[in-house]
């Protein structure tokens, strides 16, 4: 009878120490009922796009382990929605991470050497709230990611990272660089919930990198008259011409600054080195990657003429 009695107690000990002990995670990324991971657990491997089932459970995660160079993107709602937060290592108390304790919902797993830090991060609201995407390359067009087509409201960029937002698809139209973060872009001259597609730089990314194909410079020729970017590979701050400029300054491209350009068909252009069409001058009727091989040279023009299709 004693020995039964003994046999019950230790089961029931293990029993309680898998139920709320601290355990041992298994390969991949396991969520806690609890802080300081305890409590109920799950092991993920791949995504879930909803925790309703798991052991743990939705709007139930408290803390989590992350196994060596794995990483994971938990997400407040079902189906990668709403707020979110990636981690690549350990966290013992959610309360004290941006997406909060209890919150989870759904999870993107990034299994060892899928993971890219760092980015930049588009929010829909000012002040890097609302439903948020992190980019690492470029995007000819927003529409589709979870941020959307003239959404953005602020942003945040990763030490040594920038990104270049354009007003419209296709890298066409104004565009503004940014190399930090920027709680409102209500002030900037891009202007607030604009934007509809983006050039990414990494750390150590060439100046001016041009898009990939399919999703850069064979899109963004111009439709009418000239572009001029402020960098090598279309591009930096553009801005379109369809007029002569005796003065590149008051422009928002900026006069010494121009280092590539888009023509669109039939035109042409002639870049002067000085105000008042003075100085060296070349002519151009087809797009021009990089003026650092050209006449005129890089970062000089200050004057263009522009000429309409006969």
């Amino acid at each position: 009878m004693k020995r039964k009695i003994l046999y019950l107690i230790l089961a029931w000990a293990l029993l309680l120490s898998l139920w709320a002990g601290p355990a041992l995670a298994e390969e991949g990324i396991t969520l806690y009922a609890d802080p300081r991971y305890q409590g109920v657990h799950h092991t993920f491997t791949e995504d879930d796009p909803d925790l309703q089932g798991t052991y743990v459970g939705d709007n139930a995660a408290s803390s989590l382990k992350v196994s060596k160079g794995w990483a994971v993107t938990v997400y407040e709602f079902t189906n990668y929605e709403g707020r979110s937060e990636t981690f690549s290592s350990d966290i013992s108390n959610l309360g004290a991470a941006e997406i909060g304790l209890r919150t989870i919902s759904s999870v993107r797993v990034h299994p060892p050497g899928s993971y890219k830090g760092g980015g930049v991060t588009l929010y829909v609201d000012p002040r890097w709230q609302g439903v948020r995407d992190t980019f690492h390359s470029n995007r000819s067009s927003l529409q589709g990611s979870y941020v959307g087509n003239n959404a953005t409201s602020s942003l945040k960029v990763s030490p040594g990272w920038s990104v270049t937002i354009y007003e419209f698809e296709n890298f066409e139209g104004r565009s503004e660089t940014f190399t930090e973060d920027r709680s409102s872009l209500n002030w900037s001259n891009l202007g607030n919930r604009q934007g509809a597609s983006i050039v990414v730089q990494p750390p150590g990314g060439r100046k001016g990198q041009a898009p990939p194909a399919g999703g850069g410079t064979g899109e963004a020729t111009a439709k009418e008259g000239v572009v001029l970017y402020t960098d090598p590979g279309f591009v930096g701050t553009a801005e379109r011409f369809t007029s002569d400029v005796m003065s590149l300054g008051g422009t928002e491209v900026g006069n010494d600054r121009v280092s590539s350009i888009r023509v669109a068909p039939g035109w042409t252009v002639t870049v002067y080195e000085h105000s008042g069409f003075k100085g060296r001058a070349e002519t151009f009727k087809s797009d021009v990657e990089d003026l650092a091989g050209s006449h005129v040279g890089d970062d000089t023009a200050s004057s263009i003429k522009v000429y309409p299709p006969q």
